[in-house]
Parts: structure tokens; sequence; C-alpha cells
């Protein structure tokens, strides 16, 4: 499937940057992420939450991805108060991948940190846990991030995401999804 190969070219350009310690570590949150933890939704695009080495920015990860790969990338203007402050997409044919730079937002070097390794097309790879997602997913807090934190929470460790969501100030979006399973 040529999805499935885009998907494993754009871990191995990743893995091969950690490799280099060009960055520090990567994991894989969204869509794909859920697929892990619940039953699959249809996706065709891979988010990445990077942690990149002290010395390199966000713009020479772009260099990167634009020069080794020969990918364009589209970078996403975020403002001053966003918690995501650096983000930028490309194609890998079939697949869009979303990278999410995790400088400057503590909520992602954790995510990182905690994510657990598993094992796609022969590859290891970082997904984040149920509880990062989760958490992950009320800072944008759209209708399909409601969805999936729904379905998410039915596999997540309940005390932990209330835990994290309250350290990154995140507690009433948790409350509106709790409640309303409450209420069902």
């Amino acid at each position: 499937m040529p999805v499935l190969e885009d998907f494993s070219k754009v871990l191995r350009f990743f893995d091969s940057l950690k490799s280099e310690k060009i960055v520090k570590d990567f994991a894989i949150i969204g869509g794909l992420a859920l697929s892990a933890w619940i039953k699959p939704r249809a996706t065709r695009d891979i988010d990445l939450i990077v942690s990149c080495s002290a010395d390199l920015e966000h713009k020479d990860l772009k260099y990167l991805v634009e020069s080794r790969l020969g990918k364009k990338t589209v970078g996403h203007s975020m403002g001053k108060n966003e918690t995501i402050r650096e983000m930028f997409s490309f194609s890998e044919n079939l697949l869009e991948a979303d990278i999410i730079s995790a400088h400057d937002f503590p909520l992602a070097e954790e995510a990182i940190e905690n994510a657990v390794d598993i094992e796609v097309l022969g590859q290891k790879v970082k997904i984040a846990t149920p509880e990062y997602i989760i958490a992950l997913k009320l800072i944008p807090f759209e209708e399909q991030d409601r969805l999936d934190i729904k379905r998410l929470l039915e596999v997540a460790d309940i005390p932990l995401t209330k835990s994290i969501a309250a350290r990154y100030s995140l507690s009433g979006a948790l409350d509106i999804i709790l409640s309303g399973i409450n209420k069902s």
C-alpha cells in the first residue's frame, strides 16, 4: 500500500535525524496514534511532535525536510498566545505530515518522554499514551478532537488524565467532556 510506504519513509527520516542527534526524540500523536489504543478511524496524515536538539531551531528542521527529503514545507503561523508555537506540514506522496515543535511546549515534551515504543511496519516508533493524546486534543478542542477524546477515555487512566489536564490548565475542557459522558 502506497500510504504505508509513505508512512514508513517519514518515520525512517525522523529516525535518521534522531540517530544523528539532530532531534532528541519524537512521537506520533493524532489519528494514527489513536489506532494504537482504540478502533482506528480513517486518516491520511501523520502528526508528529518533535523535540529538537538544543542547537537546532524549528526553521532548521524545515530546511532538513526540504533539502534531504526534497519536500516543500508549509509553515503554519501561530499567535504569541498559542500553545503550539511552531508547526509545519509537508506531503509524502499520499500522506500529509504535520510536524509540531516541542520547543516552548512543555506538554509536548512530556508527551514524548512518556510515549511508549511499539512496532509498526517493522520499525520501532514512539506513540503518545492515551492520556497525553487527550491532553493534546484538549488544546484545539474541535469536534473531531471531542469525539476522539470520548473514545480514548474508555482506555485512559482517568486520574492521570485529570492530573495532566490540571498541570496544563486544560481541566475546564476535560470537565466538559467528562460531564457529557456522565450524563449519558
